[in-house]
This record gives structure tokens, C-alpha cells and sequence, in this order.
């Protein structure tokens, strides 16, 4: 297996996705998903950090790729081989010394689940207790190194799909941070346990699932087996259900940044489980703490949008990196009050009391229109917690919508926020 990862990513889909990235007609959308298919189809002979990207862009749903992209992406996943059994038997190896019927009572060779890299196994402790055991690829760290000196494949695909393509490098960065978390398995233990103390303290309708540290290491993860519905099941709720559902994830989410200032920042539909009165979240390789300073500018931002306060906006979207000094003087900051509007069409209507939907407009299309108004060329990246809380955001915004959630907008963010300036009072006292 380990051998297999580092060709793939650096030979193996070279060999394959280099034919289909010829001169294609501008004309044809059809044709161009078909051959952007080809380059997905091909990413699914590789783990790792093209894998990660492609979970990333999946959650978009059809709001920024094809649908056919996104559904491809989401299908590889779900289609990835198993690991050999003398890799598994390697790697329980190498963490505990003993192969995997020493160290638990029963341990389900097949795998139920895919990640980008690692599976998920059924197995039972010695004292009966059913567990999810996640064993991760071997040599996955060598070969997340290979895959990031090819991710042009990733760049060829969007060259494909859009004749203005997005800079992904920021996209990069951020994959190389995660995974470089993601690969330590002893570091998502850590994060479940304290998710687990915050949840305790704060019940809010989600749950995840209690780590077994002695049968835990680098490579290996146990978990509580936790059953649930998968996101495309919910689909199927009746609407007051996908409504309660809707609540206690946007609720969730505010008390995550201004309560705990920590946030699961990796929304992929596979990293949860639903039952009619319950979320189960998965997956905790990727959570992000924020920092009060950069939480109090972002509700200051949120703040100028409520009030219609284009000054205060302006000065907290250079703060945070977003705008400078000198846009604000090119043409009477005329982009800085364009940005201004798109983000106030889009956030306004969730400013009132009262439960209602999503809106309909797609933030991703006016923010599209938007970047053809402005030179990305050599501007700075604005602060990098926005990569992070943007990510989390999509992944809520996305559910959101497939459900068509009627809920309450305002009542929990304001309880939250209260909640975060008491605190930030007190600690300054």
C-alpha cells in the first residue's frame, strides 16, 4: 500500500490525467465536465491531500462546481479500495505490537468507512464494548508530500471548468496545516476529549463520540461506535424535522466560535450522523481555535452590518486584511462599498427576529461578480482565520439549503455573542 501511494500521486495519475488536459472548446460547458470528470476519475487512485481537496470542494455541492464534479468527488470517497491486509497488520504493528484479534475481542476486517487518510473499522473491547476503530494509511505522510508537488491536477481542473480560475494557493496552505494535523491521530484524541468536556457542560442537541486512549496511538484511533442516518438519508425527514435539525446546527456553530472559540472546521457530510433528535459529529482531525482578538473584530464587522454602518465596516475589513488604506482612497473607496453592499444584501435578512429560511440568491455567484470588479494581482491575503470560518461556514451554509431549515436566526448568535463579551470583560478585569 505504502509503495502504491507514493506512485500514485507522483507517477501513476500523471501518466492518466496529461491526456485528457488539451485544448478544449471554450464553447462546450458539456464537454469540459467531461474532461474535468476524467482528471476526478482519475484522483481516485490517490489519498491524501488531492483527496482532502476534493472533500473540500464536494461541500460546495452545485453552488461553485458542476454538480457532476461535486457528485464525482463524493462517489471516489465511497469507492476507495481498502487498504491490503498485510498494511493493516503493519500498522497495528508498528502502534501496539500485536495484531489487531490480540488487542480487541472482535475486529471486522472490512472496512464500514473511507477518509481521506485513514478507514474506519467495526470491533468490540475485550469487555464487550462496540468501538470504530480508524486506522490510517501507511506512508500516508510521504505521500501527502508527493501529492502536494502535484496538485496542479486540482489547478487543471478548474482551468477547465472556469476561464477566470480561482487562486487555490491559499486552498494549499491550508490542506498542508490540516493534514499536517490530521496525520497524528494522538492530536484528534485530544480534540475529542475536550469537545467531549465542552459538550458536557453545554448540551445543545450534539454529541460526539468518547475516545479509548489505551487502544489509541499516532496511527490508530478508537472511538464509541456511534449509529446514525448519513446526511443524503436526513433528505428524507419530514420538514419540521430538517427544521429542528437546522437550528441546532446554526446553534451549534455560534456557540462553537463565542463560546468555546473552537470550531470543527471540517464540514464534509461524512463527518456526520443524524438521528430526528440528534447530531452526531465525526471526524476531529481538523478544528480550529480562534483568537478573541480576531473573534472581536469579525463580531465588530457583523455589528456594522447590523447597524448599516458602512465607516465601522470599512475600518474592521482593513483590520482584518480584507481592504487597505489605499482602497479607501481609490475612486471614494469604491470596491470597499461595493463589497460592502454584496455582503449587506447577503446578511441583512437574518438580522431580525423571527424564524424564516435561507435565503435564495447564491453568495457564491454575487461574490464571483464581485472578483471580476477587482485586482487579485499582488493584493495580501486578508487574515487567515477567514480561510478557516469561511470553510465551516460553507459546510453550514450547504446543509442549510438541502434541508430548506426554517429557523431562528437571531436568538442564539445574540446569546452567544452576550455570552462572549461577559466573558471577555471579565477576563480583562
Amino acid at each position: 500500500m505504502g509503495s502504491t501511494l507514493l506512485r500514485s500521486s507522483s507517477e501513476i495519475a500523471k501518466e492518466k490525467w496529461q491526456n485528457y488536459t488539451g485544448q478544449l472548446p471554450e464553447s462546450s460547458l458539456h464537454y469540459r465536465i467531461e474532461a474535468a470528470k476524467k482528471i476526478v476519475e482519475n484522483m481516485g487512485e490517490l489519498k491524501g491531500a488531492v483527496m482532502k481537496i476534493g472533500q473540500m470542494l464536494s461541500i460546495t455541492e452545485d453552488l461553485i462546481l458542476p454538480k457532476e464534479i461535486t457528485e464525482l468527488f463524493k462517489k471516489l470517497q465511497k469507492d476507495a479500495p481498502p487498504m491490503s491486509e498485510n498494511d493493516l497488520l503493519s500498522v497495528f504493528k508498528k502502534t501496539f505490537n500485536s495484531s489487531p484479534d490480540e488487542v480487541f475481542e472482535n475486529f471486522e476486517r472490512r472496512p464500514f468507512a473511507q477518509a481521506s487518510i485513514g478507514q474506519v473499522h467495526r470491533a468490540t473491547l475485550k469487555d464487550g464494548t462496540p468501538v470504530a476503530v480508524k486506522v490510517q494509511y501507511p506512508d500516508i505522510k510521504q505521500a501527502v508530500v508527493h501529492d502536494f508537488k502535484n496538485l496542479d491536477k486540482i489547478d487543471q481542473m478548474l482551468g477547465l471548468l472556469f476561464k477566470q480560475k480561482p487562486d487555490i494557493k491559499t486552498l494549499i496552505k491550508e490542506v498542508k496545516d490540516v493534514l499536517a494535523l490530521e496525520c497524528d491521530y494522538r492530536h484528534e484524541l485530544k480534540e475529542l476529549q475536550e469537545f467531549n468536556l465542552l459538550l458536557q457542560e453545554r448540551q445543545c442537541g450534539v454529541r460526539v463520540p468518547n475516545a479509548f486512549e489505551n487502544y489509541s496511538g499516532e496511527h490508530i484511533l478508537t472511538m464509541e461506535l456511534m449509529e446514525g442516518d448519513s446526511f443524503e438519508q436526513t433528505l428524507q425527514y419530514p420538514q419540521e424535522v430538517k427544521d429542528r435539525l437546522g437550528q441546532r446546527l446554526y446553534d451549534f456553530f455560534h456557540i462553537s466560535l463565542y463560546e468555546f472559540n473552537k470550531v470543527h472546521t471540517d464540514p464534509q457530510s461524512a463527518n456526520y450522523l443524524f438521528n430526528q433528535d440528534q447530531i452526531i459529529l465525526l471526524d476531529f482531525g481538523a478544528t480550529k481555535i480562534f483568537e478573541r482578538d480576531f473573534i472581536t473584530h469579525y463580531t465588530n464587522l457583523l455589528v456594522a452590518l447590523e447597524k448599516s454602518d458602512f465607516p465601522s465596516y470599512a475600518h474592521e475589513m482593513i483590520e482584518l486584511g480584507f481592504f487597505t488604506h489605499e482602497d479607501m482612497k481609490t475612486n471614494a473607496g469604491r470596491i470597499v462599498r461595493r463589497h460592502y453592499q454584496m455582503i449587506h444584501k447577503l446578511y441583512t435578512p437574518y438580522v431580525d427576529e423571527g424564524i424564516r429560511p435561507l435565503q435564495t440568491h447564491n453568495p457564491f455567484a454575487m461574490a464571483k461578480e464581485f472578483l471580476q470588479e477587482i485586482e487579485l494581482k499582488g493584493r495580501k491575503a486578508p487574515h487567515p482565520d477567514f480561510f478557516h470560518l469561511d470553510r465551516a461556514h460553507l459546510g453550514l451554509y450547504s446543509k442549510l439549503r438541502s434541508w430548506g431549515s426554517h429557523i431562528d436566526w437571531k436568538s442564539q448568535r445574540e446569546r452567544s455573542r452576550d455570552f462572549f463579551s461577559k466573558n471577555l470583560s471579565e477576563t480583562a478585569d
